[in-house]
């Protein structure tokens, strides 16, 4: 349930935030894929180099919770990833650094759309 899915997040961000009260020279950088809820701006600053979201569409197009499936839904021939960062407070509207163009056949369902583009997600953190 949805009340369940904020609580494993509640305890996520718990235990995060004793990591690094533990050791706060360790954690520098920090990524965020699929996620659906708001990063705590305490979270946030954490990390001395920022944080940073891969977001499965060319941002600002399709921001929010469904980029592939609207992708899809509107017929489009081609979508994308974006790696930007974190901003406090909202989602998908930091500064963007790297997008991949990511091509749509017209065989291809969000499973497959969402495969190809982890696949490449990988990629692009490397190049940060």
């Amino acid at each position: 349930t949805k009340e369940e899915r904020f609580e494993e997040w509640q305890d996520f961000h718990k235990d995060l935030l004793e990591k690094f009260r533990a050791d706060p020279n360790h954690y520098h950088l920090g990524i965020i894929c699929s996620y659906g809820f708001m990063i705590d701006s305490k979270i946030i600053d954490l990390f001395s180099h920022g944080v940073f979201v891969i977001h499965p569409s060319l941002l600002p197009l399709y921001r929010g919770a469904t980029p592939i499936q609207s992708a899809l839904f509107n017929g489009d021939r081609e979508t994308g990833i974006s790696l930007c960062e974190a901003i406090k407070e909202v989602f998908d509207a930091g500064r963007i650094w790297i997008q991949q163009k990511v091509p749509i056949d017209q065989t291809d369902t969000y499973t497959t759309v969402g495969k190809t583009m982890s696949d490449r997600a990988a990629g692009l953190v490397d190049r940060l």
